[in-house]
């Protein structure tokens, strides 16, 4: 199932079909009705989902946008707000839980440091949880 056969050289060599992979080189993958960035991601949900059928916690939304700085306009150039995605927001003992899938690697980007410190500025009464997720 999508296996090209590519004749090189007199040999038979089979090639794997290509990764859907994003900015950080992960493979996106489905799994019951949700598109996820990658495959820690996905085996986080599966966690959450179970925690949420034991009654452990509830309201589990997936791909929740928040804006950490809200768009405007300089000199007549219209300034696109910069948005958060978090990768699952769900309610834990009272309190609303927002929590990122992360690979040890892109827990270091810059770019994704300084919006988690925008994140915790603007939404001090969220609490923000981060998941380092095991590279395979």
């Amino acid at each position: 199932m999508g296996w090209d056969t590519i004749k090189k050289q007199e040999r038979v060599v089979w090639a794997a079909p290509k990764k859907s992979t994003g900015m950080y080189n992960v493979t996106r993958v489905e799994f019951d009705g949700h598109k996820f960035d990658s495959m820690g991601e996905r085996d986080r949900y599966i966690v959450l989902k179970k925690r949420m059928q034991d009654g452990e916690i509830s309201d589990l939304i997936h791909h929740r946008v928040y804006t950490l700085m809200d768009g405007w306009e300089y000199r007549g150039e219209k300034i696109r707000p910069i948005e958060y995605e978090a990768d699952f927001v769900y309610q834990e003992n009272w309190e609303t839980v927002v929590e990122d899938v992360k690979s040890t690697k892109t827990a270091l980007d810059a770019q994704y440091k300084i919006k988690v410190k925008m994140f915790k500025l603007r939404y001090p009464e969220l609490l923000f949880k981060e998941y380092i997720a095991v590279e395979r």
